[in-house]
């Protein structure tokens, strides 16, 4: 008997204590996979730091007695964060078997798929006041609760092995990676009725001209209207073209047009068997202080582009 109880009082525990993402005492947040899609906060959580997927919900459930007269009420939150779904919260009491003036529990859920609330460093803080609704301010409340929560940028899909490496206009002067014999696409908006295409300015030898197609506005689309550009690289031949490349573009009337518009991007070929270079890993902390200038490699700037645009990190100037 003694067994059984030890071990359903050990799977509780182990299961409270994977509720929670909360921070260690080096300030390093933790949470697995799951809780980070969806963060469940208790009583226990009063004053921690979480960090939630974005697209996941955040679940508050704490203690409270409405026979007492005293409720839970949000009393600050962020703009962006904003409100739960209901504001106060869903009161849940002892249930049919409770004790008369039994105890029981407010739940709260946020949803985090707002387009106001953005993944960042930034931490929304939250706070609750758990007092009767018809004492004045002056009363101090009977209990406080704060937490803070971090939104993550969710996990992306992994790519097909050997699926190509496409940029797009937001790429503009980006610096990308891809294994020998991945293709290198970019698709660029054009509109060729006009007269204008993009065109190769410059490149090297070795990376070589493009293969270009056109996508058009399908067959709803009116006569003359744009569609898009795509070139497409080879990495893949005879010649070996590990290494940097860097090629320009630009729209223009004829390959010796003006520039309407112009693009370029770097690829940096790396073998297949090769793992990605040290310098295009994120880094572990969260914030990099690149003042006064100094040698950190996390501060320079291909480095620093990257690590901008794919890793959870904040730099200091």
């Amino acid at each position: 008997m003694r067994k059984v109880i030890f071990t359903v009082l050990a799977l509780s525990f182990a299961t409270l204590a994977g509720c929670a993402a909360d921070e260690d005492p080096a300030g390093n947040e933790t949470g697995s996979e799951d809780e980070l899609r969806s963060l469940k906060i208790g009583d226990d959580d009063n004053g921690k730091s979480f960090t939630v997927e974005k697209g996941g919900d955040i679940k508050l459930q704490l203690s409270a007695n409405a026979t007492t007269g005293y409720k839970w009420k949000i009393v600050s939150t962020s703009r962006s964060l904003g409100y739960p779904t209901n504001r106060d919260g869903q009161y849940q009491g002892p249930g049919g078997g409770g004790p008369v003036g039994g105890g029981g529990s407010t739940l709260w859920v946020w949803k985090t798929n707002s387009p106001l609330l953005q993944p960042s460093a930034t931490k929304h803080t939250v706070k609750l006041e758990y007092r009767r609704p018809f004492e004045p301010d002056s009363v101090a409340p009977a209990k406080t609760f704060t937490f803070k929560i971090k939104i993550k940028q969710g996990a992306e899909p992994a790519p097909t092995p050997g699926a190509p490496v496409v940029l797009k206009v937001a790429d503009d002067g980006k610096t990308v990676q891809a294994k020998a014999g991945q293709d290198v696409v970019v698709k660029l908006a054009a509109n060729p009725s006009s007269g204008y295409n993009w065109h190769v300015e410059s490149t090297n030898r070795t990376f070589g001209y493009p293969q270009a197609s056109f996508e058009g506005g399908g067959a709803g689309a009116p006569v003359g209207s744009g569609g898009t550009a795509v070139l497409t690289w080879k990495t893949g031949g005879p010649l070996p073209m590990v290494g940097s490349h860097t090629v320009k573009l630009k729209y223009s009337r004829g390959e010796n047009g003006t520039a309407e518009k112009k693009f370029s991007f770097t690829v940096k070929i790396v073998p297949v068997e090769a793992e990605e270079p040290e310098e295009f890993v994120c880094p572990t902390i969260n914030i990099i202080n690149c003042m006064p200038p100094t040698t950190n490699p996390y501060c320079k700037g291909d480095f620093r582009s990257w690590a901008q645009d794919n890793c959870d990190v904040s730099y200091l100037d």
